[in-house]
């Protein structure tokens, strides 16, 4: 009986590191989408505040990128929400780099 005994601890011990992995595999999911939904207001933020300042060229990329982080978000596609975070960092760096280049030409 102790080998049965000695099998029980260790299912328990397996499922317990897969309980664990399966927490820490959500706890990511779910900051990622915070980090998504803090990255949307912070963005919409910006373009408010920098109305006319930010060229119908330079926002229109902002926004579709902007876009398809609140549709990857809505889904909770993590790949998808990974990937337009990435492109609206990308595109917001250029138009924030081509408006200083502007200011101070």
């Amino acid at each position: 009986s102790s080998s049965s005994a000695a099998s029980d601890v260790y299912k328990r011990q397996e499922e317990a590191a897969a309980n664990a992995e399966a927490d820490k595999k959500e706890k990511e999911r779910i900051d990622k989408l915070n980090q998504a939904d803090s990255m949307i207001f912070q963005t919409e933020k910006q373009l408010k505040d920098l109305g006319d300042k930010l060229p119908a060229d330079k926002k229109a990329p902002i926004e579709a990128a902007l876009n398809k982080l609140k549709e990857a978000h809505k889904a909770q596609d993590i790949a998808g929400v990974d990937a337009a975070m990435a492109e609206l960092n990308s595109v917001f760096q250029a138009a924030s780099q081509e408006m200083y280049n502007a200011q101070n030409a």
